[in-house]
């Protein structure tokens, strides 16, 4: 960030004490570091009980829209859970200011992404969210997958009618077991509920 940039200085704090930090001392980090670097300081935004969880946070999107608008060149923030404690969210911020032209700026760790290093740290972050993500996608399909595989029913239950519970609840009684009355129910070529074969879980949840 260049001597004379214009910025606007975000802080929060989600507890009454938050690790001593509190919003005061925040917003002293900022002030002291902008006039060692030669920045104006228009103002602080504040999101005095907010969580970390979500980006979207009335101070927070104060202090992007004035960044939008022309109006300050970045933000700069005291440390960097005060922006987000999601390595993904904090990656999709800097995203969007490089994308949209405007600095991040964050103190403790140093990190500023209107510099060459600080570009390859946003870059190794989105490259970590990325990857976090296709994670979690990966693990959230094999589960699927697995419950399936065991004839566990997804999504929203299928209406049941009574006469077909009846005629389940009867065989059950019958051979007095539910993988037995999956096979007689698929022997008889009565499809389950879902229009498919019957398992020992589709036997139970009918009943």
């Amino acid at each position: 960030m260049y001597k004379g940039a214009r910025v606007v200085g975000y802080v929060r704090l989600s507890k009454a004490a938050e690790g001593g930090y509190s919003l005061a001392a925040q917003e002293k980090s900022i002030r002291d570091a902008c006039e060692y670097r030669g920045w104006e300081l228009l103002r602080v935004e504040s999101d005095p009980g907010a969580s970390g969880k979500s980006l979207k946070r009335p101070g927070l999107m104060r202090a992007i829209a004035a960044c939008k608008a022309g109006e300050t060149s970045g933000v700069v923030c005291a440390k960097l859970d005060r922006i987000s404690r999601s390595v993904g969210d904090f990656a999709n911020l800097a995203g969007r200011s490089q994308k949209d032209g405007w600095a991040l700026i964050v103190l403790e760790p140093e990190i500023d992404l209107s510099s060459p290093y600080g570009e390859a740290v946003a870059n190794i972050l989105m490259t970590f969210a990325q990857l976090e993500r296709r994670m979690i996608s990966a693990r959230t399909k094999a589960a699927l997958n697995e419950a399936r595989s065991q004839g566990m029913r997804l999504g929203r239950p299928p209406v049941t009618s009574s006469i077909l519970r009846a005629k389940v609840r009867s065989v059950y009684e019958r051979v007095g077991s539910l993988r037995r009355t999956a096979r007689e129910l698929n022997d008889t070529g009565m499809a389950s509920p879902l229009g498919k074969r019957w398992h020992p879980n589709s036997v139970r949840r009918c009943l």
